[in-house]
């Protein structure tokens, strides 16, 4: 007699996921991952995780690791924020980088000068441009605090008098 039963044909198709790994060349904790977050499709037969064969087969990773500069070149890179601008006016907006360097500053004493409203600024794209004429024109506003006293030779002279002597 045959042993299989009616159900077991319909999981023949199934298997565990100590398997799938096995199958995929990755750990059965990296497998019960990708089938947790839904790479796969699943049945539960008596409390354990069943994977679909053909799924598991035709499974490509991921590559592991950091991709090579061969991968990266071979994306298309996207139109940076700068070239984007420089096409529209070309050196008219400038970042905060570049700001600091004509100025000869660190980059957060410009990021001082635009919360003091004594640069405009531009947000685009969430970078924060300043306009190059403003840093190029930029005078620092002279302190209007009070002056220090200046001490003169007959000022000294009135403050130290001779001291008397005491009679005893």
């Amino acid at each position: 007699m045959n042993n299989e039963s009616g159900n077991g044909e319909k999981f023949k198709n199934y298997i565990s996921v100590a398997e799938a790994a096995r199958i995929v060349g990755t750990t059965t904790q990296a497998m019960a991952n990708l089938v947790r977050k839904g790479y796969f499709t699943t049945k539960i037969v008596a409390g354990r995780i069943l994977v679909l064969r053909s799924e598991v087969e035709s499974f490509v990773p991921r590559p592991k690791g950091r991709p090579t500069k061969e991968m990266q070149a071979k994306k298309k890179p996207l139109k940076t924020l700068p070239e984007v601008i420089n096409r529209r006016n070309p050196g008219k907006y400038i970042s905060q980088a570049e700001a600091a360097r004509i100025r000869g500053v660190t980059q957060p004493s410009i990021a001082d000068l635009i919360r003091r409203d004594r640069l405009t600024p531009l947000s685009v794209a969430g970078r924060t441009l300043v306009l190059r004429s403003e840093v190029e024109a930029f005078a620092a506003k002279p302190n209007l605090g009070r002056p220090p006293k200046k001490k003169t030779g007959e000022e000294s002279s009135k403050k130290a008098k001779p001291r008397k002597k005491r009679s005893s």
